[in-house]
């Protein structure tokens, strides 16, 4: 993880936002406003710079889950129910759902 935040530009909003995003994801309380109190910015600013770099909070956060899932599903020492802590999923079932949809098959059946 220190790799991957290491390789963010603090400039680019983009990056400010994942580099949060990862920090809560674990914590479960993760929304728009803890990631704009985190940056001290104000809600509509937050979301103006977003749309400035033509994207939004959801697709930065569904992107980062499902890049960060992908590491994690190859890290064999990781069970699925640690990657969906990681992930700020609330449960197994919420991160299978979304692995399946990011990637047409279930999390299991990817690990082989």
């Amino acid at each position: 993880m220190i790799n991957y935040l290491a390789k963010l530009d603090e400039d680019n909003i983009v990056d400010r936002v994942k580099a949060v995003i990862i920090e809560q994801l674990p914590s479960g309380g993760l929304t728009d406003s803890t990631v704009d109190d985190a940056l001290y910015m104000s809600n509509r600013t937050f979301h103006r710079r977003l749309q400035q770099s033509e994207t939004t909070f959801r697709v930065v956060l569904n992107d980062l889950r499902h890049e960060l899932a992908d590491k994690y599903i190859k890290d064999s020492s990781l069970n699925l129910n640690e990657i969906s802590f990681l992930l700020g999923f609330s449960e197994l079932s919420s991160f299978s759902r979304a692995f399946k949809r990011w990637t047409g098959i279930s999390p299991r059946a990817y690990r082989g």
